[in-house]
């Protein structure tokens, strides 16, 4: 008989995952691991490692970074309820004073 070359299984690119970027898993064989990097904006710690049977695996995950409540003397923030990342809201000038404030 003759002995031919064990090639190991591959999983090929890690399948996309909400806020998570992959490009830094580079070892797509079988008990290969990464630790992903999350998304601008995206906190968390996500995992995958390549399972026997040629599928990955995930673990953790990203999610939206909170920022608080904004504060800022005579500017009424009461209308804001989006904090989380890339959030904006329309705040106004409290009683007597004008202006454009932004958040």
């Amino acid at each position: 008989g003759s002995c031919t070359a064990v090639v190991p299984v591959d999983c090929g690119a890690p399948s996309p995952q909400d806020h998570v970027d992959f490009t830094v898993c580079e070892d797509h064989t079988v008990g290969g691991t990464c630790s992903p990097k999350c998304e601008e904006g995206y906190t968390g710690s996500p995992t995958a490692t390549c399972g026997s049977g040629g599928a990955w695996a995930y673990g953790g995950a990203c999610v939206a970074v909170q920022c608080n409540t904004p504060s800022q003397p005579h500017v009424d923030f009461t209308g804001c309820e989006h904090h989380s990342f890339g959030g904006t809201c329309s705040p106004k000038c409290e009683s007597g004073f004008t202006g454009s404030p932004t958040a």
